[in-house]
């Protein structure tokens, strides 16, 4: 009988168990401090209401720190190679959008390059929406590198979020949050250390946040410019958990329109619809040229479209699984086969559904909260509902979460757009236990929080320096290995029976033909030999891959 919830190894590593242990025993002790205590500690609250005289020097001191901490920590040896599908695919990409094209002619033979998560048919493009993937380029054309835009992304997620937390938030509390930001993934952590997004969509969601929060004083253009751009980043990025996370926002404009007060609706119409429109439509028409130079449909998107050529399962929970696929090649097979087998069994009862979504929950908020903060929002959960200052971020968040629920597979980076809105609820946590608690216990208590906070983004970097993904490195550096050998290789990859799914060779870009090294599926003595004939001036070699912890086999091909 399948257990109905995951172990419990999986939902909090010892690590987190001790951070959860820390932060408990640290407040029981700050709280039962002698009245009177805390010196120290009203002055670290003084010092971050000082700093936070200055939001606009603040909003980019975030951005900056951001960026220089996330660089040092990737040149530092921290930032891991391409390991994951989806890294892949983002980066084919970005190197599409770097040569100035939306997509690619498909590479013959179609089959030979068949990989995950990325379209050959009718045209070569990842299957995602292009947000990361202009990110990606951009820091590809302007540097010569995408891990570029990967750090400008989080450092303009971080400055977002502290302008964000400054139109809701007092000084000292917005500083804050921008702190617990900047900790929890503005540096470390893989939405700033991997290519696989989460910080772009971060992004936007703080814009949004931010342009509501200063539109409650009255209609003004350049929020309504910020929320047209967060709507913009959003829809390029994470459509559906976007769209979701606009609901608020879109309420809240229904609201101003309906009972505009003294300004008129007309004011709101001209001075905030008008300019949030102008800008959402530049984003949402390029979205649609996108869509149809890669698909042949304005309103098709690749990721639905690739879901439909390969996919066993419904992307909702609820949905019917599409008509099992023919694939071509045993390895995509067996991959899709053991994400509908994974679906059948978190589906088999009750039981094992609510076990699936509680777990794909708590993964959703674990990676920018961990037990710890998310402990401290329980704790202050009664003052949360009642402070004015949290409903709409607690709002989002809670909408985001549901709209999560409802999708078969999910990762911690599909909550991003809810980022921002979380981030404003541990501020305003912390500022609860702060005036919950007479003479300087609270500030004590406060000091404890962000101790605890900086400890665990130090054990994050050394965690990230000594934790390198054993496969990347051995795919770059074979990789390596064959372009200073020879530079003109041609590696046919086929793998035995043992080897992992997520573990993939086959990875091109834009234009393998003129690649150094090019990838493709071993297919068969015939189809092999034929292709090499197209590529005469290769050299050929054959990767055999069994095992994932073993080294692969390399050796001259002659098919």
């Amino acid at each position: 009988m399948a257990a109905a919830f995951p172990p419990v190894s999986q939902w909090m590593s010892p690590l987190q168990a001790a951070e959860l242990a820390v932060l408990s025993a640290g407040l029981l002790a700050a709280l039962a401090a002698p009245a009177g205590a805390g010196r120290a500690a009203r002055r670290l609250l003084s010092a971050l209401e000082a700093v936070g005289r200055r939001p606009g020097t603040v909003a980019a001191l975030a951005g900056v720190l951001a960026f220089a901490g996330a660089a040092l920590a990737g040149l530092g040896g921290r930032l891991r190679e391409p390991t994951v599908h989806d890294e892949f695919s983002y980066l084919l990409a970005a190197d599409t959008f770097a040569r100035g094209r939306l997509t690619n002619p498909t590479p013959q033979p179609a089959a030979a390059f068949e990989t995950f998560h990325v379209l050959t048919e009718p045209t070569y493009q990842s299957k995602y929406p292009p947000g990361q993937g202009l990110a990606l380029a951009a820091g590809q054309a302007a540097a010569g590198d995408p891990v570029v835009g990967v750090w400008f992304s989080a450092a303009l997620a971080c400055a977002a979020i502290a302008w964000a937390l400054f139109a809701w938030l007092p000084p000292r509390w917005a500083v804050a949050g921008t702190v617990v930001a900047l900790a929890r993934f503005g540096i470390a952590g893989y939405w700033a250390q991997s290519f696989w997004g989460g910080a772009l969509a971060a992004l936007g969601g703080a814009l949004l946040l931010g342009a509501v929060g200063r539109l409650r004083s009255g209609p003004r253009v350049v929020p309504a410019l910020a929320l047209g751009a967060g709507l913009g980043i959003l829809a390029l990025t994470r459509p559906f958990e976007g769209l979701v996370a606009s609901l608020p926002a879109a309420a809240f404009l229904a609201w101003k329109l309906r009972s505009p007060g003294r300004v008129g609706g007309g004011a709101w119409v001209v001075r905030v619809v008008a300019p949030m429109l102008a800008v959402t439509s530049i984003a949402l028409g390029f979205l649609a040229v996108y869509n149809r130079a890669v698909t042949g449909s304005a309103l098709r998107m690749p990721y639905f479209a690739y879901h439909l050529q390969n996919s066993r399962i419904s992307p909702w929970m609820w949905g019917t699984p599409p008509p099992a696929p023919e694939h071509r090649h045993a390895v995509i097979r067996a991959f899709f086969e053991d994400e509908a087998d994974t679906r059948a069994r978190q589906t088999a009862s009750p039981g094992t559904l609510a076990g699936a979504i509680a777990f794909k929950l708590w993964s959703a908020v674990d990676f920018p909260f961990a037990p710890a903060l998310a402990a401290l929002l329980l704790l202050c959960g009664r003052a949360l509902i009642r402070a004015r200052a949290s409903r709409f971020a607690a709002v989002t968040v809670l909408l985001v979460l549901a709209a999560i629920a409802q999708e078969t597979v999910s990762l911690p980076h599909y909550a991003a757009p809810a980022a921002a809105g979380g981030f404003l609820l541990v501020a305003q946590a912390l500022r609860a236990v702060n005036a919950r608690r007479a003479r300087g216990r609270g500030a004590v208590a406060v000091a404890v929080v962000l101790a605890v906070v900086g400890g665990r983004f130090a054990v994050r970097l050394l965690e990230d320096a000594d934790t390198s993904d054993a496969f990347g490195h051995l795919r770059a550096s074979t990789e390596q290995r064959l372009v200073e050998s020879h530079g003109d290789d041609i590696v046919f990859v086929r793998y035995g029976p043992r080897h992992l799914p997520h573990l993939e060779w086959v990875w091109n870009g834009a234009e393998p033909a003129s690649q150094p090294v090019l990838w493709v599926r071993s297919r068969g003595s015939a189809e092999d030999r034929a292709l090499r004939e197209l590529h005469a001036g290769r050299r050929a070699w054959l990767l055999f891959v069994d095992a994932g912890d073993q080294e692969p086999l390399l050796t001259d091909y002659a098919p």
